[in-house]
């Protein structure tokens, strides 16, 4: 039973995590924990499989998709680079 616990545990940790990041003092936080947070909240509802609900399926393809578009920011940056 605790093992079924884990992903919705998971889930409430990095939104808490993402709460914080996007708050007044967000811009104080390494870059990289931003999209991580989200990429992590995405992957812990997906585990929750047919018992997460539409509202957190909605949010973790929103946060897949804001972490999709921070990696490919920081992909356009290093080819920029290299050139």
């Amino acid at each position: 039973l605790q093992e079924l616990r884990q992903p919705l545990d998971a889930e409430k940790d990095y939104a808490k995590a993402i709460e914080y990041l996007d708050g007044p003092d967000g811009n104080k936080a390494d870059p990289e924990e931003r999209p991580a947070s989200r990429l992590g909240r995405a992957r812990a509802v997906r585990s929750l499989g047919s018992s997460a609900t539409p509202t957190q399926a909605l949010q973790a393809a929103n946060d897949y998709e804001i972490y999709f578009n921070y990696i490919s920011r920081i992909d356009a940056d290093d080819e920029d680079d290299q050139e």
